[in-house]
C-alpha cells in the first residue's frame, strides 16, 4: 500500500526553514546593528577624550604663556623653579622648570657685543629661550615647549613712528594733526574708526585688531592716491616693561625711566652707562662736555662734543640742542658716538618744561627721551630753528606724558632720520610759513640702535 505526502505539509516545512532562515538574518542584522552601536559609542567616548586632551593641552599652553608674558618676559632675574600649576577642574597644568642657562634679561639690551641666538641677521634680534612641560588634565601626555622671548628696537622692525596707549589718561583718544609724513611703517594703538590720525600719512601701518576697521590713511608719495589699509602682519601681544607694577600689554610706553618693572630696558640705564652728565636746571652748572645749566631753568648742550655720551636732567623749563651751522661740521658730527639725553621731569620739580629747540641741523645720532612723571604737565614745543628752512636731523625722538608740538619756525621741510614713539598727542605746526615734516628710518649705523635702544618684546612658542 502506498503511502502519499500531503502538500500542505511540504509547504508547511518550507515557511518553517523560511521562518529560521529570517530569524538567522535578524539576529545577524541586530547584532551587527549592536555591534555597530557599540563601536560608534566606543569612537565617540575616544574622541571626548581627545577633545578633553587636546582642549587642555591648549588651555595649558595658553596659560603658560601667560605666566611666560606676566612673569618672566619683562623681569631682570631668571625665573625660578615653578611646580605643577593646576587649572579650575584641572582643565590646564604646566609646569616652568628653572632655566639650565640664563644668558641676560629678555629686554636688557648687552653692553658687549651683541646678543644674537636666533636672527636671520646680526645684531638686530635678542632673543631668550625658556622651555616649559603642558599635560591634559589627567596629567599624562606630557608636551615640552620652547617659548622664545624675542625682543627688538621698533625702528629696527621698520616701525618709525610709533603711537602708544595714553597711560595718564586711560581710555583718551590721541591725535596727530599737521603735515606729518612718515616714510616707513607706523604702529598705531590707539586708532579709532571715523579718523583721529588727521593728516598724518603713512607708507604703511600695523593696529591691534579693532571692532570696526574704518580708519584708512593716505600714501605721502601721493597724498591724493588711494587709501592705505592696515597691514595684516601677524600683531602677537607685546610689551616694553610694566607700568605702575602691573603688566602694559595694551601699547602703553614707559621705557625713558620706568620706575618699576625692568629698569634695563630704559633709556635712563644707557645714560648712566654712559658716565653722563647730569644737571638740575635750577643749579647753575658747566661748561661741562658741552653741557651749560643757567641756574634759572635754562640747559644748553653742544652736541657736537664728541667727549659727550650722555646727559640726564632735570627740573628744565627750556632745553636748547645746539646742532651744526656749517656743511663740514655736519659731515664730521656722523663721525661721533651715539649721544643719549634724557629729561625727566619729576613731581618735585619747580619748572614745567616748554619747549626744546633744535638748533641748526645733526647729523650725530642722538637719541632724546623726554618724560613727565605723573601728574605730568603742560604740552612740549619741539622747535626747529633753522634759518635755512629745511634742516635734517638724525634723531629717534622718545616722548611719554605729555603732548608734543613739533614746530617748524621757519616753515619748509624738516626731515627727521630715525623715528619717534609718545604715548600722547603730537601736532605738527608752522611758525613761519608752510611747512612738514618728514620721517625716515635711520640708515647710517642701524647696528647701534640694536645694541642701545629700547626694545618691545613678544614670545613665539615651538614644540621641542
Amino acid at each position: 500500500m502506498k503511502r502519499t505526502i500531503s502538500p500542505r505539509k511540504g509547504q508547511k516545512g518550507s515557511i518553517a526553514i523560511m521562518a529560521l532562515v529570517i530569524c538567522l538574518l535578524g539576529t545577524l542584522g541586530l547584532t551587527a546593528w549592536v555591534s555597530l552601536i557599540n563601536a560608534r559609542i566606543n569612537a565617540v567616548d575616544a574622541l571626548d577624550l581627545t577633545m578633553d586632551r587636546r582642549i587642555s593641552i591648549q588651555n595649558s599652553k595658553a596659560a603658560a604663556k601667560e605666566k611666560i608674558y606676566r612673569d618672566v618676559v619683562t623681569e631682570t632675574t631668571p625665573p625660578t623653579v615653578s611646580p605643577a600649576v593646576l587649572g579650575t577642574g584641572n582643565w590646564f597644568r604646566y609646569e616652568i622648570p628653572a632655566p639650565a642657562t640664563w644668558a641676560q634679561s629678555p629686554l636688557a639690551s648687552p653692553t658687549t657685543g651683541l646678543f644674537n641666538q636666533f636672527a636671520t641677521s646680526s645684531g638686530t634680534l635678542n632673543t631668550q629661550d625658556l622651555d616649559f612641560v603642558v599635560s591634559d588634565k589627567q596629567g599624562v601626555s606630557a608636551e615640552t615647549y620652547t617659548a622664545q622671548i624675542r625682543s627688538r628696537s621698533s625702528p629696527l622692525s621698520g616701525e618709525i613712528f610709533a603711537l602708544h596707549t595714553p597711560t595718564l589718561s586711560p581710555g583718551e583718544t590721541n591725535l596727530v594733526d599737521g603735515s606729518l609724513n612718515i616714510y616707513g611703517r607706523s604702529l598705531i594703538y590707539t586708532a579709532e574708526p571715523g579718523g583721529n590720525m588727521g593728516t598724518l600719512t603713512s607708507i604703511d601701518y600695523i593696529t591691534p585688531p579693532l571692532p570696526t576697521s574704518t580708519l584708512a590713511l593716505q600714501s605721502p608719495v601721493d597724498p591724493t592716491g588711494p587709501a592705505v589699509f592696515p597691514s595684516n602682519y601677524p600683531f602677537p601681544p607685546r610689551t616694553n616693561n610694566k607700568y605702575s607694577g602691573a603688566e602694559a600689554y595694551g601699547g602703553e610706553l614707559n621705557v625713558i625711566r620706568p620706575g618699576v618693572g625692568n629698569e634695563e630696558n630704559s633709556l635712563y640705564q644707557v645714560v648712566l652707562s654712559k658716565g653722563p652728565v647730569s644737571v638740575n636746571g635750577n643749579t647753575a652748572h658747566g661748561p661741562d662736555r658741552g653741557v651749560i645749566s643757567d641756574g634759572s631753568g635754562t640747559v644748553t648742550i653742544q652736541l657736537d662734543d664728541g667727549a659727550l655720551e650722555g646727559a640726564y636732567i632735570e627740573n628744565a623749563q627750556w632745553l636748547f640742542l645746539q646742532g651744526q651751522e656749517t656743511p663740514t661740521d655736519y659731515a664730521n658730527a656722523a663721525l661721533l658716538p651715539p649721544l643719549y639725553i634724557v629729561l625727566n621731569q619729576r613731581p618735585t620739580d619747580l619748572n614745567d618744561l616748554r619747549s626744546v629747540f633744535m638748533l641748526g641741523a645733526n647729523n650725530r645720532l642722538l637719541i632724546l627721551g623726554v618724560k613727565k612723571d605723573p601728574p605730568g604737565g603742560g604740552e612740549t614745543g619741539v622747535v626747529f630753528w633753522n634759518s635755512n628752512s629745511n634742516p635734517q636731523w638724525r634723531l629717534m625722538l622718545v616722548v611719554e606724558n605729555t603732548t608734543t608740538r613739533l614746530q617748524n619756525a621757519f616753515g619748509g621741510t624738516v626731515t627727521l632720520k630715525g623715528g619717534i614713539r609718545t604715548d600722547r598727542s603730537i601736532i605738527q605746526e608752522n611758525l613761519g610759513g608752510p611747512g612738514r615734516v618728514d620721517v625716515f628710518a635711520e640708515a647710517v649705523d642701524p647696528l647701534s640702535l640694536a645694541g642701545f635702544d629700547v626694545r618691545n618684546a613678544w614670545i613665539e612658542m615651538y614644540r621641542k
